[in-house]
């Protein structure tokens, strides 16, 4: 298995998930109550995708490591910072 030591891969995920998770919210304060009907649901707006969306995002915010741990592996590699700043 191959390294990452200058973290690199580790800021596109924080990155990625994070931008994700504000899409999501942001997604679900504009469509409404609404929104949070499920996927499939005949009345939902945008068809469900809202909440499916959101709650993807909390699956990919865990996946792969916590955002707090992807960001203090960031903070000691690429920062220097001590350990569990």
């Amino acid at each position: 298995m191959r390294r990452d030591p200058d973290g690199g891969g580790i800021g596109y995920k924080l990155y990625a998930t994070e931008l994700s998770r504000r899409v999501a919210d942001a997604t679900m304060d504009i469509v409404g109550p609404g929104a949070q009907l499920a996927l499939g649901t005949e009345d939902a707006p945008l068809k469900g995708r809202a909440e499916s969306c959101y709650t993807y995002t909390v699956i990919d915010t865990v996946g792969g490591g916590s955002s707090e741990v992807q960001k203090n592996i960031i903070a000691t590699r690429k920062h220097g910072l001590p350990r569990n700043f």
